[in-house]
């Protein structure tokens, strides 16, 4: 009799745990739902023969987020500086265009990664974070200019 209770006890609970995840997992996402994971914002950080290869392949602003100084010693072509360390910071990043990709650095990737940061809360969709900053982009043998 035991043996008749526990294999009616564990039918029961087979099917209930069946019809548990039959039902939930039917259950499909709502096209609202879709449409607001695919308008999150990409935040990425990548090595220096990544971050080339996107610029290639998809053009955007190119930002320098170190100091007027650094910057001076050798930038990469076509970098616009905005200082992370100036107090209008947040507000000149503010006016770029949120829809367009962002590549920034720094000289080492923490700058750079805080700026990143800061573009997400202001609603940036793309931004690609050189991850090593200037620094790595150099020691891969990649150009500056001054």
């Amino acid at each position: 009799m035991n043996k008749s209770i526990w294999m009616m006890s564990a039918l029961v609970v087979g099917l209930t745990a069946c019809g548990q995840t039959t039902s939930s997992s039917s259950t499909s996402p709502s096209n609202e739902t879709t449409e607001e994971v695919a308008q999150q914002p990409s935040i990425v950080s990548v090595g220096a023969e990544e971050f080339e290869k996107r610029m290639e392949e998809t053009p955007g602003y190119l930002l320098d987020v170190r100091t007027p100084a650094e910057f001076a010693e050798g930038h990469i072509e076509g970098a616009n500086l905005i200082n992370f360390y100036d107090s209008d910071f947040k507000d000149r990043i503010s006016e770029l265009d949120k829809s367009e990709t962002v590549y920034v650095y720094c000289r080492s990737g923490g700058r750079s990664g805080n700026a990143s940061r800061v573009m997400e809360e202001l609603g940036f969709q793309n931004v690609v974070d050189l991850s090593g900053g200037i620094t790595s982009w150099k020691a891969k043998g990649h150009p500056t200019v001054q």
